[in-house]
């Protein structure tokens, strides 16, 4: 992430505000992209699937991307769009921290076990 950071935040150091935020605005576009690209290829079928690491990662990249946002705006004494942002950044941090892998494994694990039990579902 800090790869991917670096020109939104060395434009808003340098004043150039509007271009870090169009900046941050197209790094969001762009994360389930970049996620594919970087995140390993796991085998067909691997527990948790592929899928779920790239899910809970995008939120974890947005929360990233808009806790910047929120500080370059508070930077530039724009405190509402820095609420705005930083709220974002807190619902993208609780979702990530909601998608534990254990608690995946735990609830497919039960599914599993709920289907092989009651035939007539």
């Amino acid at each position: 992430m800090e790869r991917w950071l670096r020109l939104p935040l060395a434009l808003s150091k340098a004043g150039q505000f509007d271009e870090a935020i169009n900046e941050f605005h197209r790094l969001l576009d762009e994360v389930d992209w970049r996620l594919n690209i970087e995140v390993p290829r796991q085998r067909p079928g691997g527990d948790p699937p592929r899928s779920v690491f790239l899910e809970k990662f995008g939120h974890l990249s947005r929360f990233q991307i808009y806790e910047q946002m929120s500080f370059a705006c508070k930077r530039q004494n724009m405190l509402e769009p820095a609420a705005r942002y930083i709220l974002l950044a807190d619902q993208h941090y609780q979702a990530f921290l909601d998608m534990s892998v254990e608690s995946y494994y735990h609830r497919s694990t039960h599914e599993r076990a709920t289907t092989d039990h009651n035939p007539s579902a």
